[in-house]
């Protein structure tokens, strides 16, 4: 995260902190609360194709585990799809808090920012305490068209997925 605040200073941008500015941050935090609500809380994919561009794509980075893998918009719909079917027979689901100190945009264009943050992801069971599995970093890009903003690209990198029995989470 630090490489990329660095590049991003180099670039010219820096951390948006305008009252005007703020309110976009809280607006795209707000986008962002809804798509993962559609995505985890209430299956929605109205919801979900209206905040992703179609030609979206998803990088994940594996880190040293693995070589950066991307999904098409399409892909990646289609397996929260799965995700919903195999939730359903679990009788479980997933929840996605982002750490809120952590947000920030950096301007690239007019219509245009990158939103950076943390994010932690739970499984959430009845009658059990919600369970950490992954904690990682995202950054995303958001573009304004029509008064609406839709995100273009998301990258997730730095996981720690070995949550569940570090007393440190």
């Amino acid at each position: 995260m630090q490489l990329l605040g660095a590049l991003l200073l180099m670039a010219g941008l820096s951390p948006i902190v305008t009252s005007a500015q703020q309110k976009l941050n809280e607006l795209l935090a707000n986008r962002d609360s809804l798509l993962y609500a559609a995505i985890f809380t209430t299956p929605n994919l109205s919801v979900i194709n209206s905040m992703l561009q179609p030609k979206w794509v998803f990088y994940q980075d594996q880190g040293f585990i693995g070589p950066t893998s991307s999904q098409s918009r399409e892909t990646y719909i289609s397996g929260i799809q799965k995700m919903w079917q195999e939730k359903k027979q679990e009788n479980g689901q997933m929840r996605r808090d982002v750490v809120k100190s952590s947000l920030a945009i950096f301007p690239i264009s007019i219509h245009e920012v990158l939103q950076t943050g943390t994010q932690h992801f739970y499984i959430v069971k009845r009658g059990q305490k919600d369970q950490l599995v992954e904690e990682s970093k995202f950054s995303r890009v958001w573009h304004q068209d029509n008064g609406q903003w839709t995100m273009t690209l998301e990258m997730d990198y730095s996981y720690n997925t070995h949550l569940g029995d570090d007393p440190g989470h």
